[in-house]
């Protein structure tokens, strides 16, 4: 009897709770200031005809009792390139909307700037207004935009030249078809969209940088956490038959730097590659399937694969190279340099005055038995244990000091043993273009004194 008492009891206290309406909140008539978590929305320099992303504006009421917005609107109206998302409505007018006493309120704010004939920088200004009880305040909206030239699905069937004049956005594919010829000239930023966007080239790339004016391939976001983030984009895909003679260049943030198929009889370089950096791969920065490449003064860093991974044999000259990996940000289960040559191909590697180092104790994989490679490397500083590299001048497992690794400045010590421990080959200019003493320094970059 008592459990059945407890029991009723309790169901006409909910009841009653329920039945309850609670006060209707009572709304002030006085201005009110409403906060802002920010006095500005701005976004960072955005291509015309590409979406930003979305930033986020939170609207405060510090009043204890509920406020009507009687209105926010983008000061532009229809003709401004924002808009704005309030309660999952995108538009550029509200009306009306009730703000709780001591509530907030999310704002979305996005911009999509249309192109113009403008050339460079310039900026795309508006404001957000709010209207309560006849006090308006104002948001600033603030954008740097930048006209590029969107390339979709685009094939090159002729001789085409890219300059600095505007960027290239590679929105899915550009494929530089059998027998044309791709020529990039210094200055010229290429972006790639997302992780499926990719440069292929069927038929020749000339990529023509200089020192102070590199050519740069890199992802779409501009955002300062997306400046060295790995895997943005996939990469240049150089496809059996083509070939690519890069100068002076940056590639970054993508899946594979430059991925290479040779399948010629030649020891001709598909892939010449000169004082260019590569970095910030997701997996390989240079993948080559049986090719043919010269390297020189190139470095190659940050790599969660290889800095170098061979398939299948082919030729490989590195002359003046600085490649070095590291796991500050991810762990490594490869080492730097990895040969392999599963079809018994041709196969042979000439190494001269080259850093190759890790953090790893064996950073260089050879094929196992060593079979038709031929070996010839000298004057390099390598991190390995492999006896077949012991003499010629190398010297293993002598740490290059670099300055400080971890945001891949390998710039030399003053006590470097790289130091004066090359062999003069030729080759009178560094990575920056810096000259070259007569007892010059292994790796790419020679050591200047301050």
């Amino acid at each position: 009897m008592k459990q059945l008492y407890v029991w009723g009891l309790c169901l006409f206290c909910t009841m009653s709770f329920f039945a309850c309406t609670p006060q209707e909140e009572v709304f002030t008539n006085s201005q009110v200031t409403l906060g802002f978590s920010d006095q500005a929305v701005v976004f960072d320099t955005l291509f015309t005809n590409t979406r930003s992303i979305t930033k986020r504006l939170t609207v405060y009421n510090p009043d204890k009792n509920a406020v009507k917005i009687q209105r926010i609107e983008v000061g532009g109206k229809s003709a401004s390139p924002y808009q704005v998302t309030i309660k999952g409505r995108k538009d550029i007018v509200f009306t009306d909307i009730d703000l709780l006493g001591g509530d907030s309120l999310l704002v979305l704010v996005e911009i999509n700037v249309p192109s113009d004939n403008q050339s460079g920088v310039a900026i795309a200004f508006d404001s957000l207004l709010f209207t309560t009880n006849q006090l308006e305040q104002q948001i600033k909206l603030i954008a740097w935009r930048e006209n590029a030239r969107v390339l979709q699905n685009y094939t090159i069937t002729g001789n085409e030249t890219w300059d600095k004049t505007q960027p290239y956005i590679i929105q899915d594919s550009v494929t530089v078809a059998p027998g044309a010829t791709l020529t990039i000239e210094d200055s010229t930023r290429v972006f790639a969209f997302n992780q499926n966007a990719f440069l292929k080239v069927q038929g020749n790339l000339v990529v023509r940088g200089d020192t102070g004016k590199v050519v740069s391939f890199g992802g779409f976001r501009r955002e300062i956490e997306f400046e060295e983030q790995l895997g943005q984009w996939r990469g240049i895909v150089m496809e059996a038959g083509s070939t690519a003679d890069i100068s002076f260049a940056v590639i970054k943030n993508a899946i594979t730097g430059i991925a290479i198929a040779g399948n010629d009889a030649d020891a001709t370089p598909d892939l010449t590659l000169k004082n260019t950096l590569i970095k910030n791969m997701l997996l390989d920065g240079i993948k080559a399937d049986n090719a043919d490449a010269l390297l020189e003064n190139v470095i190659i860093t940050n790599c969660i694969g290889n800095t170098l991974g061979v398939i299948n044999g082919g030729n490989y000259t590195l002359q003046h190279c600085t490649l070095a990996n590291y796991e500050f940000e991810f762990i490594r289960t490869v080492p730097s340099i990895s040969l392999s040559n599963e079809a018994n191909n041709a196969f042979a590697i000439d190494w001269v005055n080259n850093i190759l180092w890790g953090n790893k104790t064996e950073e260089i994989a050879l094929p196992e038995p060593l079979g038709n490679l031929q070996i010839n490397a000298r004057f390099n500083i390598l991190r390995t244990t492999l006896t077949v590299f012991e003499g010629n001048n190398n010297l293993l497992n002598e740490d290059p000091l670099f300055e400080r690794e971890s945001i891949s400045n390998l710039n030399l010590m003053m006590d470097s043993p790289a130091i004066n421990a090359a062999s003069p080959i030729g080759i009178l200019i560094d990575f920056r273009k810096i000259t070259r003493d007569a007892t010059p320094d292994i790796g790419a970059l020679e050591f200047v004194p301050e």
